[in-house]
This record gives C-alpha cells, structure tokens and sequence, in this order.
C-alpha cells in the first residue's frame, strides 16, 4: 500500500470518530477533524483535487474556531446532554447563498486553468463545504442539509477518481448526515 492509500485509512478512521462525535455534538470532534483534514489534505493535493485541498486547509482552519467557539458556548450553557443550537437568520442564508453562487463559478472558473482531475465536483464540494462547516462553527442545525449536498457529489468526485477510501468517508458522512439532524433536532435547545 502507498503513502496515499495509508492517508486515505488514517482520513477515514479519525472522519469516522468525527462523524459520530459531530452526530453527538461533543467538542473533542474538533481534534479529529483536525486529524481527518490534515490526512484528506496529503491525499487531495497528491491526487491533484486542488479545490478539496484548498477545503482540507479551510476545515484545519475551522476546526481551531470550532473548539473555540463551541467552548464558549459549552460555558454559557452548561456541559449538559443538550445539544446548544443557535437560530439561523436570513442574512446568513442571503449571505450563503451568494458566497455559493459567486464562489463556485469562480472556483469552478479557476479550476479549469489548472490540472483539476475533477473541476465541476472539486468546486462544488467545496463551496458547499466552505459553508456547510461554517455554519457548524455556529452552530446551525440547518447546516446538516449543506453537508448533505456537498457530501453526496463528493462521493461521485472520489468515486470517479478511484479513492476508494475516501467516497467510503464520504458515503458514511452523507448518511451521517440524517442521524445527526435527527438527534440535534431531538436534544436541541436554542442559546
């Protein structure tokens, strides 16, 4: 097995511990996804996917504001068995929806000008992405139908690249993604 099948394994068990720390909405899943990202990073930049490995630095990124952001509200709430949810406004969904319009033409646009092995998915998967985890930073229950999405043609990207290890991640994350709204929807409690 080579370096990048090794990463692809690594990616999937820390992206599997994520999922289902996510699903629970308990704070250590920041960690693993630092770990999931930085070993998704060293396979999507060896497999030339440039947009999922500008994602891969994004979700490093936002992992470090997750754990910080959701230690703030773990304060302000307490520790308990809730899940903290905070209300989606429609200025973040205006701002959303224009981020993905402008942002994916233009990714999409850029993509076409380099050696992108998969241009139309890399670019969606990750604006789709860009905010998806965004909105988990704060956290959005609505942010479970933009995983969804941005999951599912992330599965067809890695398919159709042979990463078998990764669609595997991805295919687990999108049915992850209907456990987790119904267990938020469940134990949630608007701070």
């Amino acid at each position: 097995m080579d370096i990048c099948g090794i990463l692809e394994i690594v990616a999937l068990v820390a992206g599997i511990a994520y999922m289902v720390l996510q699903v629970l909405q308990k704070r250590i899943m920041w960690y693993f996804n630092l770990v999931t990202s930085a070993s998704s990073l060293a396979v999507t930049l060896m497999s030339r996917l440039w947009a999922s490995a500008a994602l891969d630095t994004y979700f490093i990124i936002t992992s470090v504001i997750g754990i910080f952001t959701w230690r703030a509200l773990a304060r302000k709430d307490g520790e308990g068995d809730r899940v903290r949810l905070v209300r989606l406004t429609p200025s973040a969904v205006l701002v959303s929806a224009a981020v993905v319009v402008v942002g994916g033409v233009g990714i999409y646009f850029l993509l076409l000008h380099t050696n992108d092995a998969s241009p139309v998915a890399d670019a969606a998967t990750m604006i789709l992405s860009v905010i998806a985890a965004w909105w988990l930073t704060r956290p959005y229950i609505e942010q479970w139908y933009v995983w969804l999405a941005a999951d599912l043609i992330a599965v067809i990207m890695y398919a159709t690249q042979g990463l078998w290890g990764m669609m595997a991640l991805f295919s687990l994350y999108s049915l992850s993604c209907f456990a987790g709204y119904i267990h938020w929807r469940k134990k949630g409690i608007y701070v």
